[in-house]
């Protein structure tokens, strides 16, 4: 059995209920990217950013750390949510 039909057996197993939450979730979770920002006087990670920006208003975020002469790396949300800190600042702007 190859991954692809495993994961249909899986999904095949789940209730109706679950099936629209994870779609749901999904949904949810497409509109948001995930940034580093990177020091690059020593190439470490100073701050790691989740947005639901546009796209003219992500360009105009992400310029102002390039024009201070940082790093911008796109990451996953799983790799953001495996940070671990609590350092953890919330804007809704």
């Amino acid at each position: 059995m190859d991954k692809k039909d495993k994961i249909n057996e899986i999904i095949g197993s789940l209730s109706p209920i679950t099936k629209v939450f994870l779609i749901l979730e999904s949904i949810k979770n497409s509109k948001f990217k995930y940034i580093e920002i990177i020091d690059t006087s020593n190439d470490k990670s100073i701050m790691f950013i989740k947005l639901n920006l546009d796209d003219e208003a992500m360009i105009d975020f992400v310029d102002t750390f390039f024009d201070n002469g940082f790093k911008i790396r796109q990451i996953s949300s799983m790799e953001f949510d495996l940070l671990q800190t609590e350092d953890i600042m919330t804007f809704n702007i």
